[in-house]
């Protein structure tokens, strides 16, 4: 597989055209799709959709010929858990990060 697993973050600058950091995730988004494929996930189309008010805005919003949806394997859980665990007994206090790790692990 090659392509780019697009965070959610960029994505809604984009859609949202915000002021502060729309032009650098339009341009990093342009430039890798321009270099391959395009993915979402659940996790990264969960958080995307909560601007939205019905799935088929959504769907308007991330087509699936531009943004190929990629599934979430068990394993990549697992290890986002274990992840997760590890990060708080260092000392990690952030309690919002677990789809951060499960992305680091999915892409790994």
């Amino acid at each position: 597989m090659s392509g780019t697993l697009v965070d959610s973050s960029v994505l809604l600058d984009v859609l949202t055209q915000d002021v502060a950091w729309y032009a650098w995730s339009a341009t990093a988004l342009e430039q890798c799709a321009n270099e391959g494929t395009l993915y979402v996930n659940p996790l990264i189309y969960a958080e995307v959709s909560i601007g939205f008010d019905t799935i088929e805005e959504v769907e308007a919003a991330l087509p699936e010929e531009s943004f190929r949806r990629l599934p979430l394997p068990l394993e990549a859980a697992f290890l986002a858990g274990k992840a997760i665990v590890r990060y708080g007994r260092l000392g990690g206090s952030r309690t919002s990060t677990l789809p951060d790790f499960f992305m680091v692990v999915y892409m790994d």
